[in-house]
């Protein structure tokens, strides 16, 4: 999954893993998460990050490999076909 920013001055993409990855667009260096809280993101394909963290309910729960965003709605679906909606963020 990859995303840009609204300015596309940063861009950040979410390993097999789950583990999320950011940069800024330019130079590609890498981006502190921590410094991109309030970034307004352009698209939600990443399944994790600070606006996401409503889709994971618990340790256990099959877990989100591919998210979209339309307006203030979150839709969510995974390898098994699971899929869910969130209002946005959740």
């Amino acid at each position: 999954s990859l995303d840009f920013c609204s300015d596309s001055k940063f861009l950040r993409a979410c390993a097999t893993t789950g583990q999320l990855l950011a940069c800024q667009a330019a130079s590609g260096e890498e981006a502190a998460l921590g410094t991109l809280n309030d970034v307004a993101w352009a698209t939600e394909s990443c399944p994790a990050g600070y606006a996401c963290l409503g889709l994971w309910p618990d340790e256990n729960a099959d877990p989100a490999t591919i998210t979209a965003r339309c307006g203030d709605t979150l839709c969510a679906g995974s390898f098994t076909g699971a899929v869910s909606a969130r209002a946005y963020p959740c």
